[in-house]
């Protein structure tokens, strides 16, 4: 059975792969795929006729069109999960570059500006602050714990299904919005949840508060996103997902205080080792090899 990547995988999972599979470098001769962020659509499947199966490398499944796939009687997993604490400890990294100013300072550096401390350059502590997540799926549980035991910060959620866990006040979202000092998506994207906060959402935020996007960059609308900012209606974004990626290094939402990174949320050794096996083991098993 042949195998065709789209995009690296950890060195052990490949190994492994290698020992089951022949990796291929043409989707057109492929039986399966593994695809991390490319978008798998009507056309991508017109390029590989003998398509049987396609394993998404992570959770979210909106760069695949499943309907095409079911239609085709293509099979397809996700691995839920098992990148959940890599992203959310981005999660609290980006709170915390929001806070103290962190992409600030390292520009005040590069630029030779030789005061030492300038006013704007103040941050935040975040200790005791209010934090909202908008979905309440594994990433944003493990991250509302660290910020819960680690910095007894008090936490909100907003969640179509009751999650019940003590120190979690789940809350209508527009009351989450006015409350937190901090707002962090943890969605899926889909019809209902595109461009879930516009303008008006976004103007219920706290004119001190940061918003942070790892989930999927269309949950935002971004010319509402940017005129918030402009207006000085939020103090921050930051993310590592939008809706074309990378985004363009003239992307005018790049001229706020906006902390813009590559799509590195599962990115570290260990997710990557986790999720890469996961989804070998989950081929070896449909092709029962």
């Amino acid at each position: 059975m042949k195998v065709y990547l789209t995009e690296y995988i950890h060195e052990k999972a490949l190994q492994k792969l290698n020992n089951y599979f022949e990796v291929v470098d043409e989707a057109k001769i492929c039986d399966a795929v593994i695809t991390r962020n490319i978008t798998i659509d009507k056309e991508w499947m017109n390029s590989a006729p003998n398509l049987k199966i396609i394993a998404i490398h992570g959770t979210g499944t909106d760069s695949v069109d499943l309907d095409e796939a079911k239609k085709r009687g293509i099979s397809y997993f996700n691995v839920p999960n098992e990148n959940s604490l890599s992203v959310a400890e981005l999660n609290v990294s980006l709170i915390l570059e929001l806070s103290r100013n962190i992409q600030n300072g390292v520009n005040h550096i590069l630029s030779g500006d030789k005061e030492l401390a300038p006013r704007y350059l103040s941050g935040y502590e975040i200790s005791g602050k209010t934090v909202g997540f908008i979905g309440l799926g594994q990433i944003a549980l493990k991250t509302a714990e660290i910020l819960y035991k680690g910095f007894n910060m008090k936490i909100l959620g907003y969640s179509r299904s009751k999650k019940n866990i003590d120190y979690i006040q789940e809350v209508e979202l527009d009351n989450l919005l006015k409350d937190s000092d901090y707002v962090v998506l943890g969605l899926a994207l889909n019809s209902e949840t595109k461009y879930l906060l516009n303008y008006d959402k976004l103007s219920l935020m706290k004119k001190n508060s940061f918003l942070i996007n790892t989930a999927r960059g269309g949950l935002v609308n971004k010319e509402d996103l940017i005129k918030v900012l402009e207006e000085k209606r939020i103090l921050g974004y930051a993310a590592d997902v939008f809706e074309i990626e990378p985004i363009n290094e003239n992307d005018p939402l790049l001229k706020h205080n906006v902390i813009a990174l590559p799509h590195i949320g599962a990115n570290t050794d260990e997710a990557l080792y986790r999720v890469g096996i996961r989804c070998v083991d989950n081929l070896i098993d449909y092709f029962k090899l």
